[in-house]
């Protein structure tokens, strides 16, 4: 990698990638233990690790078992494992390799015993992360690689004193000694009183309970507090300068330098850490103190029953979904001007809360869902001319709108909650602090969090564990949650955080509803996405097609409309508050309106008509005809300049002359032409003609200031007025980087299950499953690109920084549909430019001039200026990436064959494709 690049990422604070794949593991013992599985448990195990099957299944058992023992897949087993069974795991790998049952035992905490331990280990077992064979229990090396913190412990000893002198060492083991007095005559002392035999006897001392014991029993209280507290937590000592712990005579009742005189605390890599055999014999010489295996207690209290339940929340859905609507159709006729940093601020969010009649918290969830769902946009706008030119950024309603507000109220909700489980947005964030000392968070520029998708499953998953009853709120389901997927919760926003926007999210959109699930959120979180649009219509009230006109023009809906009825009223009338009962109001705006698309005086009667149970008033009706005899009385056109002239022939004479045809003046009056052309094209043009104009001078006439283009709607993007072809609705891109066998293998409504079940039948068989690629078969690729210095690889789409925007809007959408990988260059890189330089980014958003998108070199969430690209590749699906070994320099891979490491390469970086919709 160049030097430049490590530069960035030091920066940047990015978590290194693991550099050494040396420890590549032998899969032999794995696959004849895989041998004596059925086909369902093969299936099994490839529903609960469905990385196995990408991009491509398995083609025997032998590399169903190379990939389950590589260490980026046995990283994503791990996510699903319980606190327990992580716990076990830790407990594994400090242990022996490959213990015997009378080894696990010694090694178990106290009070423990084997069976006990045996449900957790079958949980394991079920993911292949271990296996048991003649009573002893296998792993692979990888999986010690996958733990590099196990048991939060510190480094050995031997590992914090090596710069000590031989007093130290001496000094340390006479306190030690003393201070545990009986307890230390059972430890040996050094034959020899050189530095490592010191060091050894030191080091047999601090392996002792019953010595560490005695010994802090004669330490100050907050030594021993201190103590305690390193070894069941993390066993470094923050703020704690390390030459801080060689302290003059005069400071040595400080608890610190009390630990740090006996060994008990020691100096490491410039902090302060409890050397892992203290924290071992703290927690009674085992290295595990306590492995969870019962998960915490949950004060639960009965829920409603089911069809309550679901009344709710498909009330609560549906009041989402109209809200949505309606935000769309406004910011479609309105668009909405963002903040200079990005995203709708305070006051947008205030203007949408009146307008929607929610809460503010309940708003900015709703804009932020209808934006993952692809509903809202950000476009932009250039004001200005030459160097006062400056871009502003508005929110609009996307084209996919116009398709969505087609739906009925069911599929509209299963597009808008879909896309809000998959997005690795967190609607529920926007207009929160997130801390104490931070602003509100933006809409529509919310924080992007890679887990979010699979923490917000968790989240749902407990809460659908909980049966018929109820404890869902956020402070007391939090540690039951993480007793489920512990290591999910590790990165932002957290497992507190986390649970709080899912409730509160799920709720607004109707998942959620007293605590408990509804039948059709059951249905989406289990992937059922068609089922959950059934059962969502089913539970809702049914659909009315009357309302009631009321003498002072007010229209009165109770529950809910049908689309068509909906969308003619939402033309004929303005909405002035939703419920239970929709209330609109017929004015004269609102009848212009209906008529300005298309609509005459006899239809909007007879719509009145035909759905008004108790008839419509004398009084509206007057209204309408009068708002109709004087529609389109005054016509409006468009203008770009004037001529004035008191002369009418001769402004008759410049009008019709030949040589200012192509300038299209339009006479008004005899005195006055309009031009659709600029002032300055038309002084030029009158000109060429032999004619004399003058500049009109405002600030000398009363002439009007301006004589910009004016429209009926000018800026209006009514989605559903003008073009009638629709835009098909993208799924989003989801933001994770995990996989659903759905999304390699669609199967219509049979589902992952029977994908799975036919891979694991083939596999037990030992004939290629369905969708495998044979070993060594070449995969294709769309097209060939030189790199800069030579390298060839396949592309999809090409873009540098001089082209138009529009292509790179393409080419991102095109990828984030297709779930291809974008390799990135800034503008600062290119000199002395490489493939190393480039950055492989799984694109998200364009939006307020940025590409958002995770870096997969660290799976951290990257925001990139426009300006600041200089070359963009589309590389397509990485099983067709053949050169992405070289880009990304991944080191250790010459060291396996090619095909291999493709394999691998396609294993580790492999974007999450395009949902199937199902």
């Amino acid at each position: 990698m160049s030097k430049s690049r490590q530069v960035k990422r030091a920066s940047a604070g990015s978590r290194p990638r693991a550099r050494s794949l040396s420890a590549t593991p032998t899969s032999d013992e794995l696959e004849q233990h895989l041998e004596s599985w059925s086909a369902e448990q093969l299936s099994q195990l490839l529903l609960l690790r469905p990385d196995l099957s990408f991009p491509s299944p398995p083609c025997d058992l032998a590399e169903l078992a190379f990939r389950a023992q590589h260490r980026s897949s046995i990283g994503s087993a791990l996510e699903q494992t319980t606190l327990a069974e992580n716990r076990l795991v830790q407990l594994l790998v400090l242990g022996r390799r490959n213990p015997t049952d009378a080894e696990l035992e010694a090694d178990l905490p106290e009070g423990l015993r084997l069976d006990d331990v045996l449900p957790v280990l079958a949980g394991l077992e079920r993911l292949a992360l271990v296996w048991r064979s003649g009573a002893r229990t296998f792993f692979a090396d990888a999986l010690v690689e996958a733990n590099p913190h196990a048991g939060n412990l510190g480094p050995p000893l031997r590992q914090c004193i090596t710069h000590e002198r031989h007093d130290y060492f001496a000094k340390a083991v006479q306190r030690v000694r003393t201070d545990a007095g009986d307890a230390a005559r059972s430890v040996p002392r050094a034959q020899k009183r050189t530095k490592q035999g010191l060091i050894d006897e030191l080091t047999d001392l601090l392996s002792s309970p019953a010595v560490v014991q005695a010994a802090l029993a004669a330490a100050p209280v907050a030594a021993v507090e201190m103590a305690r507290k390193l070894a069941s937590g993390k066993p470094v000592l923050a703020g704690v300068n390390p030459s801080y712990l060689y302290a003059s005579s005069t400071r040595q009742q400080d608890h610190v330098v009390w630990l740090h005189d006996r060994g008990l605390l020691l100096s490491h890599n410039y902090s302060a850490v409890q050397p892992r055999e203290v924290t071992i014999a703290l927690r009674g010489g085992r290295p595990i103190a306590d492995l969870a295996l019962e998960p915490p207690h949950l004060a639960v209290q009965p829920a409603p029953a089911s069809q309550v339940v679901d009344a709710d929340a498909a009330r609560q859905g549906t009041a989402a979904v109209d809200a949505v609507a309606e935000l769309c159709t406004w910011l479609a006729a309105e668009p909405m001007a963002g903040l200079k940093d990005g995203g709708l601020g305070a006051r947008a969010l205030s203007a949408v809360t009146k307008r929607l009649g929610r809460t503010s918290e309940e708003a900015a969830c709703l804009v932020e869902c209808a934006h993952a769902a692809g509903l809202l946009q950000w476009e932009a706008r250039e004001r200005g001319k030459g160097r006062e030119s400056k871009t502003e950024y508005f929110a609009v309603a996307s084209q996919q709108a116009r398709s969505w507000l087609a739906m009925e109220t069911a599929e509209r909700w299963r597009h808008l909650a879909g896309s809000w489980l998959r997005t690795a947005l967190a609607p529920g964030a926007a207009g929160r602090k997130l801390g104490d000392d931070s602003k509100a968070l933006p809409a529509m520029e919310g924080p992007c969090w890679p887990n979010m998708a699979d923490q917000r499953r968790a989240v749902l998953e407990t809460v659908l564990g909980l049966g018929d009853e109820t404890g869902a709120s956020g402070a007391s389901l939090a540690p039951l949650v993480h007793w489920r997927r512990p290591l999910l919760f590790m990165r932002e926003p957290g497992v507190v955080l986390a649970t709080e926007l899912t409730l509160a999210e799920a709720s607004v959109l109707g998942v959620i509803s007293h605590g408990r699930l509804s039948s059709f959120g059951e249905a989406l979180i289990d992937g059922s996405e068609r089922l959950a649009s059934t059962l969502f219509a089913a539970a809702s009230p049914p659909l009315t097609t009357e309302f009631t006109v009321q003498a002072d023009h007010t229209v009165v809906a109770i529950g809910t409309l049908a689309r068509s009825l909906e969308t003619e009223l939402a033309l004929v009338a303005d909405i002035e508050s939703r419920g239970a009962a929709c209330t609109y109001r017929i004015t004269e705006r609102s009848l212009r309106r209906a008529l300005d698309h298309g609509r005459d005086v006899d239809e909007v009667l007879a719509f009145l008509d035909r759905h008004a149970s108790r008839g419509v008033p004398q009084a509206l009706r007057y209204l309408v005809l009068d708002v109709g005899r004087r529609y389109g009385n005054l016509r409006v056109g468009g203008a770009g300049s004037f001529v004035r002239c008191d002369d009418a022939a001769l402004l008759a004479d410049a009008v019709s002359h030949k040589r200012t045809k192509k300038l299209g003046l339009t006479l008004v009056v005899p005195t006055v032409a309009v031009c659709r052309l600029g002032p300055d094209q038309l002084l030029d043009g009158l000109r060429d003609a032999g004619f004399l104009p003058a500049a009109f001078d405002a600030r000398s006439s009363s002439a009007p200031a301006g004589a910009d283009v004016i429209e009926l709607r000018a800026g209006h993007r009514d989605p559903n007025a003008g073009d009638s072809s629709e835009v098909g609705l993208l799924e989003p891109f989801a933001g994770d980087l995990r996989y659903n066998l759905l999304d390699v293998f669609p199967s219509g409504e049979d589902g992952a299950e029977t994908v799975a079940s036919a891979i694991g039948r083939a596999l037990k068989d030992g004939s290629l499953p369905p969708g495998a690629v044979p070993r060594g078969a070449a995969t294709g690729s769309s097209a060939q690109h030189t790199m800069p210095d030579g390298t060839s690889m396949p592309f999809y789409g090409f873009w540098e920084g001089d082209m138009s925007r529009d292509e790179l809007d393409r080419m991102v959408r095109n990828a984030m549909a297709n779930g291809h990988v974008l390799l990135v260059a800034e503008t600062w890189l290119l000199e002395g430019f490489g493939p190393e330089d480039m950055i492989p980014l799984m694109p998200l958003a364009i939006q307020a001039g940025r590409l958002h998108g995770i870096d997969l070199d660290n799976g951290e969430p990257m925001s990139v200026p426009i300006p600041d690209l200089g070359m963009v590749f589309d590389v397509g699906p990485s099983s067709e990436i053949e050169a992405l070994s070289e880009v990304l320099d991944l080191e250790g891979l010459s060291s396996i064959g090619p095909d291999d490491a493709l394999e691998l390469v396609s294993l580790l970086l492999a974007p999450r494709p395009q949902r199937s919709t199902r």
